[in-house]
Order: structure tokens, then C-alpha cells, then sequence
């Protein structure tokens, strides 16, 4: 449930968005997700899961290193990029308004 995840994410010391549906966590390697159906688009919560899991699969692959923090537009950069609708498209084309992932888009323009 919502609550529960969140009682978890603060259990765990994740700092995590009241719209947060997701996180990974480096030092259990999991993804901590909740079912948000009824909350959020199912598009958002197909962004949310790829997300996390490009993050644990740098994590597993070696690209991020677990005893170092690397620099977070790399972190971040690196998951928000397969996100994009675009990413999971059969046939994907190289049209760039599929490579962007609007709610995020809308997110930092709103900054």
C-alpha cells in the first residue's frame, strides 16, 4: 500500500517524494515499488519501474560503483534517459519527442 511504502521508505532513510513510486535502494539492491494504479497514470508508473531498474542494473553491471557515490546527473541521467515512452516503443524511431519523458519534462520546466 501507499502507507506503507512510505513508512518503509523512511524506515530506510530514503528521502522520497509524497509522489514518489519508487526507489532503489544500492545497499540491499532492491527496488522498493508500490502499487499506484488508482494514484498516478500507468504511463508514470512504466517510467517509475524503468527507472529504478536501470539504476540497479548499473549498480549490478558495475557502470555505478556501490563504495562511491557517482555524480548524480550521472545517476540520474542515466535512468531518466530509458524513462522516455519512446524507450519501450515497438519500432522506436529516432523522433525526438518519443526520447522525452513529459511528466519529467513538465517537472524542470515548472523549476
Amino acid at each position: 500500500t501507499r502507507e506503507a511504502f512510505f513508512q518503509y521508505a523512511t524506515q530506510e532513510g530514503a528521502k522520497v517524494h509524497p509522489r514518489t513510486g519508487g526507489f532503489y535502494n544500492v545497499l540491499t539492491n532492491r527496488l522498493y515499488l508500490y502499487d499506484a494504479m488508482n494514484e498516478i497514470e500507468l504511463a508514470e508508473t512504466e517510467a517509475t519501474i524503468l527507472h529504478e531498474a536501470i539504476h540497479q542494473l548499473a549498480f549490478n553491471r558495475g557502470l555505478h560503483q556501490r563504495l562511491s557515490q557517482p555524480p548524480l546527473w550521472a545517476l540520474e541521467g542515466l535512468a531518466s534517459l530509458f524513462e522516455a515512452p519512446g524507450f519501450l516503443a515497438p519500432g522506436s524511431t529516432m523522433n525526438p519527442e518519443q526520447w522525452i519523458n513529459p511528466y519529467r519534462l513538465s517537472h524542470w520546466q515548472n523549476r
